[in-house]
C-alpha cells in the first residue's frame, strides 16, 4: 500500500485530483502540490547542506551527494518558483541563514534573494556543487568536507554562489508560513 505522502510526491496533479475526488477529499491545486514538493526538497537540501562527508575514501559518497544536491536543487527551484508565482508572494525573501560560516573564495557574487536563486538554478547553463573542507572538529579520519553552496551561471548572469542551507531555511521559515497563513486565517473565519 502506498502512503498519502508518497503518492503526492510521485503522482501527476491530474491523478492527484482524481484520487482526491474518489477518496472524498478536496482536489489538490498545482500551488499546493508545488509547495509540497518544494518543501520536501528544502528539507533534503537542509540535510545535504548540514552533513559532513569523509575526505579519505569518500569520493563515492561525495559523487552521490553531488547528484542528490543537483536533483534536489533543481526540483526545489522549479516547484518553489511555481508556488511563489501562483500564491502571488511578492516580497523579497532573503537568504540570510547559512549553516556553515564560509566566504566566497573565487570572487564570484553571492546570491542574496530566493527568487533570484531559483531563476539562476532554473536557467543554469552551468551548475556546480561546492565542497569545502569543514572547519568543525570531526570524528572522521582525514577530516570532512561540507556542501555549503552551489555555483550557477546562466546565459545572462555570471557564475555566482548560492547557499544551499540558506535557501532551505528561507523557504521553511519565511515562505512556508506565508503560504499557510491565508488558509489558517480562512479556516478561523469559517469556524463557528
Amino acid at each position: 500500500t502506498q502512503s498519502h505522502s508518497n503518492f503526492l510526491s510521485i503522482a501527476p496533479v491530474g491523478a492527484l485530483n482524481r484520487w482526491a475526488k474518489n477518496a472524498d477529499m478536496n482536489p489538490i491545486s498545482i500551488a499546493e502540490h508545488s509547495a509540497h514538493r518544494a518543501t520536501e526538497e528544502a528539507i533534503r537540501l537542509w540535510a545535504l547542506g548540514s552533513a559532513e562527508y569523509p575526505i579519505d575514501g569518500g569520493s563515492l559518497i561525495q559523487r552521490y551527494s553531488e547528484m542528490a544536491v543537483v536533483d534536489s536543487v533543481t526540483e526545489f527551484a522549479t516547484n518553489g518558483r511555481r508556488a511563489l508565482e501562483v500564491c502571488q508572494l511578492k516580497e523579497d525573501i532573503y537568504l540570510k541563514q547559512p549553516r556553515w560560516i564560509w566566504k566566497p573564495t573565487q570572487g564570484y557574487a553571492k546570491v542574496g534573494e530566493l527568487r533570484d536563486a531559483f531563476n539562476r538554478i532554473i536557467h543554469a547553463q552551468q551548475l556546480e556543487v561546492g565542497f569545502e573542507k569543514s572547519a568543525a572538529k570531526t570524528c572522521m579520519g582525514g577530516g570532512g568536507v561540507v556542501i555549503p553552496y552551489i555555483l550557477a551561471r546562466t546565459d545572462r548572469k555570471e557564475l555566482s554562489y548560492i547557499d544551499l542551507f540558506a535557501m532551505a531555511h528561507a523557504w521553511l521559515f519565511q515562505v512556508l508560513p506565508s503560504i499557510h497563513a491565508p488558509k489558517e486565517r480562512d479556516a478561523q473565519q469559517d469556524a463557528p
